[in-house]
């Protein structure tokens, strides 16, 4: 039977598992509502806004929009990097088996189950969804320069 001591860890752990899934939701969601969002202004300035500085006004607001996800979506890793973190060490002060949440796991840690990540399945999502975030922030600041030119 658990300790009372175990009953706090266990309940502060599942509060942290919870909280940890709705950063990694986030970090799934934001990207796409960024693209989606920022596509569709992008799209609909240059489709159907006739007025240069109208034109500016909305690419400078899907830049606006863009970083400041971007800045949600930095701080949502954050966050979730300390909850992974935690879970780990409340794992080891219930002297139990830690669970992989890592693709590259650290060496010397028993593991429920351990898999080794192979081809794409080693690449780091968040790696590649922030710099679609940077990438797309990059290329409103160039429309933005470049769009009184060819308007």
């Amino acid at each position: 039977m658990a300790q009372p001591d175990d009953q706090f860890l266990i309940a502060q752990y599942e509060q942290c598992y919870e909280s940890l899934r709705a950063h990694n939701d986030a970090i799934w969601q934001i990207p796409t509502a960024a693209g989606a969002i920022g596509g569709g202004l992008v799209l609909g300035a240059y489709t159907y806004v006739k007025i240069i500085a109208v034109l500016e006004a909305t690419l400078a607001i899907a830049w606006i929009l863009m970083f400041i996800l971007l800045i949600a979506l930095i701080k949502h890793r954050y966050f979730s990097n300390i909850e992974e973190e935690t879970l780990s060490r409340i794992e080891d002060a219930l002297q139990g088996r830690r669970i992989q949440r890592q693709t590259r796991a650290q060496e010397g840690i028993e593991f429920w189950h351990h898999n080794e990540p192979h081809g794409l399945q080693g690449l780091l999502a968040y790696t590649y969804l922030l710099s679609g975030m940077i990438v797309f922030l990059i290329v409103i600041s160039v429309l933005i320069i470049v769009s009184p030119f060819f308007f």
